[in-house]
């Protein structure tokens, strides 16, 4: 008869360790910024200088190429920048290059037949019908004969 008292006892106990240390956990209210240097027990803490937690864990690391860091975050630059990753800032593409989707490492240069007047761009301007550029990475309509 004491074998069913403890049976649900150890049963309890088991369950209870199980989901501390087997589940893990994440820093409350998913801190920005913080991170557990292991994913079932330990306190958050904040991610070192340099460094931003991944996007929907409470990982810490160097942003990636074509990332930043925001609000100790790493995001993907927008479409027409791009970053060589670590802590830097997202660079804008300079007239006559551009980068079609957000995340970019670098920018391409317009192709032959189209040109790039501004910084920032997404997407080159084809030249009027009938015209085109000799060299890629033109600039200017006007290089357009």
């Amino acid at each position: 008869m004491t074998y069913i008292v403890y049976v649900p006892i150890i049963a309890f106990i088991i369950s209870y360790f199980t989901w501390v240390y087997a589940v893990p956990k994440k820093c409350k209210n998913n801190q920005v910024g913080f991170n557990r240097r292991s994913p079932w027990f330990g306190k958050c803490t904040q991610c070192e200088e340099g460094n931003a937690r991944l996007q929907g864990t409470d990982l810490c690391a160097v942003c990636a190429p074509g990332r930043r860091i925001v609000d100790d975050v790493c995001v993907p630059c927008k479409a027409g920048f791009y970053s060589l990753g670590s802590d830097g800032p997202c660079y804008a593409c300079s007239a006559g290059n551009f980068s079609p989707k957000p995340g970019s490492v670098q920018c391409t240069k317009c192709p032959i037949n189209t040109y790039g007047p501004t910084s920032e761009m997404t997407e080159c301007v084809p030249c009027p019908s009938d015209m085109y550029t000799t060299r890629e990475g033109s600039t200017s309509q006007n290089d357009c004969i």
